[in-house]
């Protein structure tokens, strides 16, 4: 059992072996203690039942068996040489290896390909690269996606393609395109300081939920969606941090996200600890509730927001203020790297793009500059 000298902020788990059929070997395994328990004495408790049913599974001859599912070379055979059919079966004995929304994206791109066959037969064998282009043209013409949505719904399609082709005797993928080049769009564009202030007076007087909402994406970077499952609990006022769990994440790490004093300002006003841990901070009606918040309901109030200011048709969405936060924590003096770390980038040049794709030049200025 590995407890991490009971530090909560970290992942517990522990690890066993058993005989694997494929390797014909022992193997390790490791299961994670949920993070959503907050105390010792329930990750302990829900270690020892999980720890309990693992040996008795073991006691009784458990070992890994080669699956039954897995799609070996008849698999064209039997979905009739049909390219979406092949997809869809292959995507379905790995779903549970992947994460749900991975999964989730992988078959929305299968959906397309299959909207875009009609009912006709794709044959496995005859869908080329040019093949591909025609339906990446489909994408954009018919569908009206971006570069960008068309260039990632080939890449799901080639991941998923990659796990066919170790199956059956496949050439090289067909979705393995040259990436269209991708065209700005006027969407989630950070505020400007004029636009900022009176969407920020209106909401203090007339939607004060959606501002504190706004707060936290603004001062903490957190992404809209992430905001919909974070829990009393993960607001730590004593350390000034806030912790974003890895299952709702967009990277699937557990992270953390400081608390600077503008937002330790807003977060005081609420008494969190007087308020039950596990609920929501932003439940239903956007207020503190044991009920979560649905997942499009603070867009759909700051989008009335926006129409109310007619500021709706330039190109501001909810995610614009974690865009303006970045570009005013830059501007304000805050140095890459930690800005880095605070919008939880894996490296310094991802936010070096990020923020030259938001107009902002950070480039050194070589005029300071005297040796």
């Amino acid at each position: 059992m590995r407890d991490r000298g009971g530090d909560l902020t970290k992942e517990w788990y522990f690890e066993y072996y058993a005989f694997d059929e494929a390797s014909n070997d022992l193997i390790r395994r490791r299961i994670k203690i949920p993070t959503s328990l907050q105390t010792k004495k329930a990750r302990m408790a829900e270690a020892v039942k999980i720890i309990s049913d693992t040996n008795t599974l073991l006691e009784k001859g458990f070992y890994f068996k080669i699956p039954k599912t897995t799609i070996e070379t008849d698999i064209v055979k039997e979905s009739s040489n049909d390219l979406v059919v092949s997809l869809d079966k292959v995507l379905e004995t790995i779903k549970s290896s992947l994460r749900p929304k991975t999964a989730g994206t992988h078959q929305s791109a299968i959906n397309k390909l299959k909207d875009y066959a009609n009912e006709k037969i794709l044959d496995i064998s005859e869908f080329t690269d040019r093949d591909a282009i025609k339906f990446r043209d489909y994408l954009i013409s018919s569908l009206k996606n971006t570069s960008r949505t068309a260039n990632n719904t080939l890449i799901h399609l080639n991941t998923v393609y990659g796990h066919l082709k170790d199956r059956v005797k496949l050439e090289d993928s067909p979705f393995k395109l040259k990436k269209l080049k991708q065209v700005h769009t006027k969407k989630n564009i950070a505020f400007t300081d004029e636009d900022r202030a009176r969407v920020e007076q209106y909401m203090i007087l007339n939607e004060p939920e959606l501002y504190l909402l706004t707060r936290v994406i603004y001062y903490a970077f957190n992404r809209p969606r992430e905001l919909n499952s974070l829990k009393l609990h993960d607001i730590r006022l004593n350390d000034s941090y806030v912790i974003i769990r890895g299952e709702f994440s967009k990277n699937g790490k557990t992270e953390t996200v400081p608390i600077i004093p503008a937002l330790m300002k807003e977060l005081k006003k609420l008494d969190l600890e007087e308020k039950r841990q596990f609920y929501y901070l932003f439940g239903k009606d956007m207020r503190i509730n044991k009920f979560q918040l649905g997942k499009q309901i603070a867009f759909r109030r700051h989008e009335k927001v926006l129409k109310k200011l007619n500021l709706l048709g330039k190109g501001y969405t909810l995610y614009s203020w974690k865009h303006t936060g970045a570009v005013n924590a830059y501007l304000s003096g805050v140095g890459i790297k930690q800005l880095q770390l605070m919008l939880r980038h894996s490296t310094v040049q991802m936010t070096d793009i990020y923020l030259k794709s938001l107009g902002l030049r950070t480039d050194p200025n070589i005029e300071n500059y005297n040796w």
